[in-house]
């Protein structure tokens, strides 16, 4: 009894597993972005960019809906004296300049601004661009902005990814 309900547990995971195809669109798409955001003057703003969410820890479930990626970023590039003792952008100001280089970059394609995140939607996927302030003494901690607090806020997306990967493994996918 218990074989035949581990196996039927296994069949429902390979059900809602996204298939190769949705797969290698989300990588592609997200691969462009972040090969265009690398241009221009954002190139100069972007120190850093990585994978985050149910998609870089291998646990979205067909369909692959969204991609999120954090943009780690050089905050004196918005203006202000030295990393170390200039205080950090004002959050909607950070946001809006990756809103806009989207938008340049995809004049056809739909960009919202969200509370801590530029979406931009494509015909297949949406990409959420989370702009971070790496911090300096705690590598795992980034800084990022809240539009409606107006503040930024500490988060630690690689740690999860690293905890969901560990977890995952323990229990063999």
């Amino acid at each position: 009894m218990t074989g035949q309900v581990e196996a039927q547990l296994w069949q429902l995971a390979r059900e809602v597993e996204p298939t190769p195809t949705q797969k290698a669109g989300a990588q592609g798409s997200h691969n462009y972005l972040r090969g265009l955001l690398n241009t221009g003057q954002m190139a100069q703003r972007i120190t850093n960019s990585y994978l985050s969410g149910s998609y870089a820890r291998d646990t979205a479930i067909r369909p692959i809906d969204d991609v999120d990626v954090v943009f780690e970023i050089d905050p004196t590039a918005w203006g202000g004296g030295s990393i170390l003792l200039a205080p950090l952008p004002p959050p909607e100001r950070v946001l809006e300049s990756f809103a806009n280089a989207i938008r340049y970059r995809y004049p056809v394609s739909s960009v919202f601004g969200q509370r801590r995140s530029v979406r931009l939607s494509l015909y297949h996927l949406d990409i959420d661009v989370v702009p971070a302030v790496p911090d300096r003494q705690q590598p795992w901690l980034v800084s990022i902005p809240d539009r409606d607090s107006g503040e930024w806020i500490r988060s630690a997306p690689r740690k999860h990814q690293a905890v969901a990967a560990e977890v995952n493994a323990l229990r063999q996918g």
